[in-house]
């Protein structure tokens, strides 16, 4: 020991208060609705930490100082007056909080004593500072009195105190009641005596070793301040029990190696390698084993997690496993989410067949095994109505699965499914809260599965309705075909003797059935990916070779587009049937062809009847809907169709009695001229 004080020991009790200071710094503030506080008081209260951290920051530079310098110093008496200060104002502030009022509306006896100790610490700081010698001289009686006031402040504050508010002011109080009367005790001593007692100044080093935990509790309470607890995820505790329980395994072996060589054989050496290396062997063993994982993970939750289940890692793994695709199905992905939720190793789903009334097997995971079909009529059947987890009979027809866990519909009542699962690693009850968590897993995966078939069913019905679609464009064309068949038949009773008759029925039945192939290839929904080639200016010039009351305007050019020929002919001839019907027998019909730069373009021109222009935009291309007594409705719907599938456009250009112009653009492909006669989807004719 020195003069100054107790060296080492007043170091440590001046870190600890520091310490203090920090933990009063950055400890959590409580919410307001749980201080039960009128409003006036919540802004001082939160200004409860200020007073407390400069008195523990005070009281530990005194510690430091006292220390290192005389007790006497200026800096040794200043820091312990701002120490007295920080805690007795501390004190004040708690007791005003805790009755819900202001520093201003405290007792006036307190109010003064409060702004007497202000004052005097100030004037003794001051002189200290700007007249040394005399704040010398006054510091001492200065030190009495300051802790006389203390003693007197603090006994009216406790006096007056209700029973619930000295809970907050008591520690602190008496804590810093203690203090002030050391200091008194010291002060007076040195008066008497004209120098410092070191049994005194000792006693008061020990005095605020024995406060501290006093003022430690009334920090805790001045700020309704708990304990945190330390929340590890499972995966967490599962590595560092694992690392721990490896290690120690591995710090026993070591013992045991190292007892062998010391008091082992010559052999010694060898065995301290076989036991480590069979040590190694054993960790490693254990850490591929899922029993010893399973283990490892029921014994953490059991004995050392506040909750058996991080919730927010159980809710990702659950969401990444159905997300996953690699391949495998959603039904087994369903599984493995719940599997991995119960620490089951397999599992099967059962698909509830509304039609016949039964739960039937649809899919397994890490299983080979299927049970028969459960009727509606089964208590199995009817827990899963009711509720969503549902604990097997291990003797009953599912055995041996543990449980079943339904997977609720979300469009109608009953189950969408039921998952089986098979029985954990490690034997384990079906608690609360592994039920909640599979009841909410499972109630994800029923969305999943239930968006799922409606995709599944939207993909059907789309094509069912393209299959129609297609069905109806041949019936129309069959329509056609049969029409002109059946002429062909009612003119042959006269004119089959003809050769010229001969030939063209010869051609026009050829002609007919290559219409018909292509209607069958048509009906093949991969026919658009093999569409043929055509040169469309020796298309048409085929086209209407024949027809009477058509002329051909063709402009200077040539394209190739990519459109079966068939196709095109049904096109044009469609477009050309209701230009000729649209006008009289004297009006001629005017197919121009015009060659662009990436596209050819057809314009069928009439100076028929017309249309109006409600009924091109509301029933012109609306299928079913035709102004022809024998007409389908869907011829025009059929050409535009075809044209578009061919990537092109049709368009309408319509006047009441004066005609109409329907304009068909096509895109055009680059082909090299040898291969243009092949494409010209002539010679097959």
């Amino acid at each position: 020991m020195n003069e100054s004080g107790l060296g080492a020991a007043g170091i440590a009790v001046g870190l600890a208060y520091l310490a203090l200071s920090v933990f009063v710094i950055l400890a959590r503030l409580p919410r307001q609705d749980r201080l039960n506080l009128p409003p006036v008081a919540w802004p001082l209260w939160r200004r409860t930490r200020l007073p407390m951290t400069l008195a523990a920051v005070a009281t530990g530079a005194f510690a430091l100082a006292s220390s290192l310098l005389p007790p006497g110093s200026a800096v040794a008496s200043g820091t312990w007056m701002a120490a007295l200060l920080g805690w007795t104002g501390a004190v004040v502030i708690l007791d005003a909080v805790s009755r819900g009022k202001r520093l201003r509306e405290l007792p006036a006896l307190q109010r003064g004593l409060l702004t007497a100790l202000v004052v005097v610490f100030a004037a003794v700081t001051l002189t200290r500072a700007l007249a040394p010698a005399l704040g010398a001289a006054i510091a001492i009686e200065a030190q009495v009195v300051f802790a006389i006031a203390m003693l007197v402040l603090l006994e009216n504050v406790m006096r007056n105190a209700e029973r619930e508010i000295l809970w907050h002011v008591s520690l602190p109080g008496v804590a810093t009641g203690g203090l002030a009367l050391v200091s008194l005790l010291l002060y007076a001593a040195v008066i008497l005596q004209h120098r410092f007692s070191p049994p005194l100044i000792g006693a008061r080093l020990a005095l605020l070793v024995m406060v501290l935990p006093l003022f430690a509790a009334g920090a805790m309470r001045a700020i309704r301040w708990r304990p945190r607890r330390l929340h590890l995820s499972r995966e967490a505790a599962f590595y560092s029990a694992s690392l721990i329980l490896g290690g120690s395994f591995m710090i026993v072996l070591g013992i045991v190696a190292e007892l062998v060589r010391d008091y082992g054989t010559s052999l010694a050496g060898v065995i301290e390698w076989a036991i480590m290396f069979a040590g190694l062997l054993v960790l490693a063993i254990l850490a591929s084993s899922g029993s010893a994982r399973s283990r490892l993970m029921v014994a953490l939750s059991r004995h050392f997690a506040a909750a058996p289940y991080d919730y927010r890692q159980e809710w990702l793994r659950s969401i990444a496993t159905l997300s996953a695709d690699g391949g495998v199905s959603v039904a087994q992905r369903a599984i493995k989410a719940l599997a991995d939720t119960a620490d089951s190793p397999s599992g099967i789903l059962l698909t509830h067949d509304r039609q016949a009334a039964r739960l039937r097997y649809s899919e397994g995971w890490n299983t080979a095994l299927e049970i028969p079909a459960i009727p509606a009529g089964t208590d199995l059947f009817r827990q899963c109505c009711e509720r969503t987890v549902v604990e097997l009979d291990p003797e009953g027809v599912t055995a041996p699965f543990w449980l079943a866990v339904a997977l609720p519909d979300p469009r109608a009542s009953g189950p969408l499914g039921v998952v089986l699962l098979g029985r954990p690693r490690v034997a384990q009850p079906l608690h609360r809260e592994m039920a909640a968590l599979l009841t909410v897993v499972a109630g994800e995966i029923s969305l999943v599965m239930a968006e799922r078939q409606a995709a599944e069913a939207l993909a059907v019905a789309r094509r069912f309705e393209e299959a129609g679609k297609r069905f109806a464009f041949v019936a129309h064309d069959i329509k056609n075909i049969a029409n002109q068949l059946g002429l062909l038949l009612d003119n042959s009773q006269r004119h089959m003797a003809d050769p010229e008759f001969q030939a063209d029925l010869i051609g026009t039945v050829r002609d007919s059935v290559d219409k018909i192939r292509a209607m069958i290839r048509r009906l093949d929904p991969s026919a658009a990916d093999r569409a043929g080639r055509l040169d469309v200016g020796a298309r048409l010039r085929h086209l209407l070779a024949h027809r009477g009351r058509v002329v051909l305007d063709e402009g200077d050019g040539h394209s190739i587009v990519a459109i079966d020929p068939i196709t095109f002919d049904m096109i044009v001839n469609h477009l050309l049937d209701n230009a000729l019907e649209a006008g009289t027998a004297a009006q001629t019909v005017i197919v121009a062809l015009s060659h662009e730069p990436g596209r050819v373009t057809i314009r069928v021109i009439d100076q028929g009847r017309g249309m109006s222009a409600h009924f091109v935009r509301e029933r012109l291309f609306r299928p079913f809907a035709s102004t022809k007594a024998a007409g389908f409705g869907i011829g025009a719907f059929q050409t535009r169709e075809l044209i578009l599938q061919a990537g092109g456009s049709l368009d309408v250009e319509s006047e009441e009695a004066a005609g109409t112009t329907m304009t068909i653009r096509l895109p055009t492909v680059h082909e090299p001229a040898a291969e243009r006669l092949e494409t010209a989807g002539i010679d097959h004719e």
